[in-house]
């Protein structure tokens, strides 16, 4: 690995995008290959450190993520023994500011305390896990409510990853452009927003939502494409994973993991301000 010293660093995070990619493939393989859970574990692990550039300590820390707090900051604090969010949480105050500046050390904060609030809410959720009841078997029965309940997606019986709202109009902020995912706002860069868009017109038009890895971009860059997707919403912490809303089937195809009816696209706000998606509607037009 001499040539690493004469690589610039764009290359260089290229490098260990292409190879937290195959990773996570390896993963996905391994899972439906039956390894045991704590290989699987380890492999997503190991995506995770290659991304972001982190030890196995730093991984959990990833998920604060947010504007001036990145791969040397995090591994900052782990160098300090703190791992955890709520390990950075009982920090907070004067000697956070002082490791990570005062401004960082604020939106640090923010964002985990936000991502506690959600994990409390998941966490006192009932479980489903067809436990027995103490209820009579007819009266059981008669409870279910089906409605209530995500539809299989394919004929394989996958659900849905999430039920956030997603709501798309398009609006444009700094050479960007804004969705809202769970009430939150998540910039996106050009490219990222017409993938975007894509997985949610293929969401609305068809209840599976698979789309092929070349209807997203170029069969050599569609992955890079899709990492930068995921990486641009991390970086909002929308309170659910990346790489469960934007899901892979590990056959090269993606869909954005909502139902149909969580997702809201302003088509006339879109087109007013990138015209240049309008081939990408027409495509999804009903005729009827």
């Amino acid at each position: 690995m001499g040539f690493v010293d004469s690589c610039f660093l764009g290359n260089i995070y290229g490098l260990a995008g292409e190879y937290a990619w195959l990773m996570e493939t390896l993963a996905a393989m391994a899972k439906v290959l039956g390894w045991p859970d704590d290989a699987v574990k380890r492999l997503n692990a190991m995506t995770s450190q290659l991304l972001h550039g982190v030890t196995d300590e730093g991984i959990e820390l990833v998920a604060l993520r947010t504007r001036g707090f990145a791969r040397g900051r995090i591994m900052g604090l782990v160098s300090q023994g703190i791992t955890t969010i709520e390990g950075v949480l009982k920090l907070a105050g004067e000697k956070l500011g002082k490791l990570l500046t005062e401004n960082v050390a604020q939106r640090v904060c923010q964002v985990g305390r936000r991502l506690l609030q959600i994990r409390e809410i998941e966490e006192s959720r009932p479980e489903t896990d067809g436990a027995e009841s103490d209820a009579p078997a007819n009266d059981a029965a008669e409870s279910v409510e089906w409605k209530d309940q995500f539809p299989p997606s394919d004929d394989m019986g996958f659900a849905y990853n999430s039920d956030v709202p997603v709501v798309i109009d398009g609006q444009p902020s700094k050479r960007r452009n804004l969705v809202r995912i769970n009430g939150v706002e998540v910039s996106l860069t050009d490219k990222s927003f017409e993938a975007f868009i894509t997985l949610a017109l293929q969401a609305k038009h068809d209840e599976l939502g698979w789309v092929n890895s070349g209807e997203i971009d170029h069969f050599t860059t569609y992955h890079q494409t899709i990492r930068r997707l995921r990486g641009q919403i991390d970086e909002a912490t929308v309170g659910v994973a990346s790489d469960k809303l934007i899901e892979n089937d590990t056959c090269k195809r993606y869909r954005l993991s909502v139902p149909p009816h969580r997702i809201q696209i302003d088509r006339d706000t879109i087109l007013r301000h990138s015209p240049s998606l309008t081939k990408i509607f027409q495509k999804y037009d009903n005729p009827s």
